[in-house]
């Protein structure tokens, strides 16, 4: 389980603090005795906890992400390459890919350092919990 806690401070969208749990906000807590109750409006799925909930596996699984998916074969990365820290991944689409210039691309994949810059400017550090 992961719980967020998003603090406001100087002027934001937000009036009042926001906590979620595996992404979804959490409604006002309610006493109860020694323990608090915080109403979710979801339920929260197990199988978004599965080991085989990987990014390797659900890239592998969907033909539109699947030039993504040769950058980290290419650059021979694993999912055990993501167990270090909690991060963002923003992952472009095929389509996203080719509508780069001629040739962009495939320089990209003849120099394994522009690859690896390429792969960083598409992940932010920590976890950022996707909306409905």
């Amino acid at each position: 389980m992961r719980f967020n806690v998003y603090r406001n401070k100087g002027p934001s969208f937000a009036t009042e603090d926001i906590a979620t749990a595996n992404g979804v906000p959490l409604l006002r807590g309610i006493p109860i005795g020694k323990h608090i109750i915080y109403p979710i409006e979801k339920v929260l799925n197990p199988q978004d906890l599965s080991p085989n909930n990987t990014i390797i596996n659900f890239l592998k699984s969907n033909k539109d992400f699947s030039i993504f998916l040769s950058i980290f074969e290419k650059l021979g990365l694993t999912q055990n390459s993501f167990r270090a820290r909690p991060k963002t991944r923003f992952v472009p689409t095929n389509a996203a890919f080719k509508a780069l210039p001629p040739g962009v691309l495939d320089s990209f994949f003849a120099d394994l350092d522009k690859l690896v810059v390429l792969l960083k400017m598409h992940v932010a550090s920590g976890t950022r919990p996707g909306g409905d």
